[in-house]
């Protein structure tokens, strides 16, 4: 199985008052207060949301690609909602199955053009400290699959899910997954 693993540059918003916020941690006084550049350190080795995408990179003709994610440490992402996206192209596919959701999330399968969108948006990412979304996808031809993988956290604050998909943009992606079949 491949894999991606990934954590989101303090570029946004969010990441940056979740950065700060780590950096203002007050001591009590009875403790010395350690230099700045340990306090720096802290905040940069404290956990930040993280997400990992695990597939086949080769399979035999007949059996689904199987991609995983499994997010970590949401609890910091509070007072957003968070959109995991994967974009497959429809040419061969056969069909597409959620096996396992985000507990609360909305997920779902979309054409747009000619890919098919698997999305999950949850609502309240800050509910819980790991979560995991699963899908297979079959493919009719022996040709190669290849999928693109996305995620971000959104304060839309509610609304339809082309919405939410639609804030996705090519900065947020976080790799692109190629499966090869075989006889």
């Amino acid at each position: 199985m491949s894999r991606f693993n990934f954590r989101p540059v303090a570029a946004s918003a969010l990441a940056t008052a979740l950065t700060f916020s780590a950096l203002t941690v007050a001591a009590t006084p009875a403790e010395a207060a350690p230099s700045t550049k340990a306090s720096a350190a802290a905040a940069a080795s404290a956990a930040r949301p993280y997400a990992k995408v695990t597939w086949h990179k080769r399979l035999r003709y007949g059996n689904p690609v199987t991609y995983n994610w499994r997010v970590t440490d949401s609890h910091q992402l509070a007072g957003s909602e968070l959109v995991m996206y994967t974009r497959v192209n429809r040419k061969g596919i056969s069909k597409i199955r959620i096996t396992r959701k985000a507990p609360g999330g909305r997920c779902g399968v979309e054409r747009d053009g000619s890919d098919y969108n698997i999305y999950c948006i949850l609502k309240n990412p800050e509910d819980w400290k790991k979560f995991y979304m699963s899908f297979k996808v079959w493919q009719r031809g022996y040709s190669s699959l290849i999928a693109d993988h996305y995620w971000r956290a959104v304060e839309l604050g509610g609304g339809s899910v082309r919405d939410y998909t639609s804030l996705i943009s090519s900065s947020d992606r976080i790799g692109r997954s190629t499966t090869r079949f075989y006889n």
